[in-house]
C-alpha cells in the first residue's frame, strides 16, 4: 500500500513539474539556436492573422489528438500496478470488503484511472507540442512572436473594470480576423457605457 501511494505522489509531481517548466523549456528550446536561428527567422515574413489562427487550431488540435494514447497509456499502467499491488481486491465477499484508504476499492480504481488517465493525457500534449517545437523551430518561433503580439492588442483594447466570464476576457472565440473586430467593438461599447454611467453618477452627486 505505501508503494502505491508513493507511486500516485510521484505522479503528481511528475505532472507538477511538466506543467510548471513547460513555458521556460519551450522558450529555451526556441531561442537554444541563437543567432542562427534569429537570422534564419528573417527569411520568413510574419504569420498573417488567418494562418496565425489556423496554425494554432491546427497545433492544437494534434495535441489533443497525440494525447489520447498516452491517456489509454496511463490507464492501463494504472489498472496493471492496481492488480499486482492488490491482487486480492474483489475476492473478498461484500460484508467482508477491506477499504483501500478509506476507499471503496471500485472507487479506488476509478480514481486511480482517471488520474492517470488526465496525467497521461497532459504528458501526451505538452510532449508533442516539444517535439512539434523541435521539428518545426521557425513556425515555433513565428507563432511565439505572434501570440506575443495578439495578447497586447487583448490588452490594449480589453475594458477590465467590470469583466465576467461570459465577456471573453482572453479572447477565446476569436477564430477570425471579423471576430476580433467584433471583440474590439464590443470592448469599446462597454467603455463607453461605463464612462456614461460615470458621468451620470457625477452629475447626481453634485
Amino acid at each position: 500500500m505505501a508503494a502505491l501511494k508513493n507511486m500516485v505522489n510521484f505522479c503528481i509531481k511528475q505532472q507538477k513539474v511538466v506543467i510548471c517548466f513547460y513555458p521556460v523549456i519551450t522558450k529555451h528550446m526556441i531561442h537554444s539556436s541563437g543567432g542562427q536561428m534569429s537570422s534564419s527567422a528573417e527569411k520568413y515574413s510574419a504569420l498573417s492573422f488567418d494562418e496565425y489562427q489556423s496554425l494554432k487550431r491546427s497545433l492544437r488540435t494534434k495535441q489533443r489528438l497525440s494525447g489520447i494514447p498516452f491517456a489509454f497509456t496511463g490507464l492501463t499502467i494504472s489498472s496493471m500496478a492496481t492488480a499486482y499491488l492488490v491482487p486480492d481486491m474483489f475476492d473478498a465477499t461484500p460484508e467482508n470488503v477491506q477499504l483501500i484508504m478509506g476507499l471503496d476499492p471500485i472507487v479506488f480504481c476509478g480514481i486511480c484511472g482517471v488520474s492517470s488517465s488526465f496525467l497521461g493525457y497532459v504528458l501526451g500534449t505538452n510532449f508533442y507540442k516539444l517535439i512539434w517545437i523541435l521539428m518545426n523551430k521557425n513556425e515555433a518561433m513565428r507563432l511565439q512572436e505572434k501570440d506575443k503580439d495578439f495578447l497586447k492588442r487583448l490588452e490594449k483594447h480589453r475594458f477590465s473594470q467590470d469583466s465576467k466570464f461570459e465577456d471573453d476576457y482572453y479572447g477565446e472565440s476569436i477564430k477570425t480576423l471579423s471576430d476580433y473586430r467584433q471583440w474590439v467593438r464590443t470592448q469599446q461599447r462597454k467603455r463607453e457605457a461605463a464612462a456614461k454611467f460615470k458621468i451620470m453618477d457625477s452629475t447626481k452627486l453634485t
